[in-house]
């Protein structure tokens, strides 16, 4: 993907991610169907270190994923806006926790706050 936005001068615009809904996907690729909103939670954290990470590379350890100076290259000209769908309250969680920070745990705070963040963003 930040390949496609350098070679398109910074026009990348349209990253989304989709976690999956049948278990048989999962199990396909030998990933836990279970873990896979914390997994995908954790690649986007990954990407965007490694998006902004220097020369030097970056190091990370976590659940799922770990690497010690990792570099990558191209860099995307600018930050990637990562789209997430889904259905679930699950999902609609996680996007709350991507978009939105928020120390708070209660879905209708999360819900209020996602709504507040769209509206300032005309979405």
């Amino acid at each position: 993907m930040a390949t496609i936005d350098v070679l398109s001068k910074g026009r990348m615009r349209l990253l989304t991610v989709g976690l999956g809904s049948l278990p048989g996907e999962a199990r396909a690729t030998g990933v836990d169907f279970r873990t896979r909103g914390r997994r995908t939670d954790e690649a986007i954290e990954v990407l965007r270190l490694l998006w902004s990470g220097s020369a030097d590379g970056v190091s990370y350890s976590g659940e799922f994923f770990a690497f010690e100076d990792l570099v990558s290259f191209p860099k995307p000209l600018a930050d990637l806006p990562i789209h997430i769908g889904g259905s679930s309250r699950a999902a609609a969680q996680g996007v709350t926790r991507l978009v939105v920070s928020t120390s708070s745990a209660d879905p209708a705070e999360q819900r209020d706050q996602l709504s507040a963040f769209a509206e300032r963003h005309g979405l």
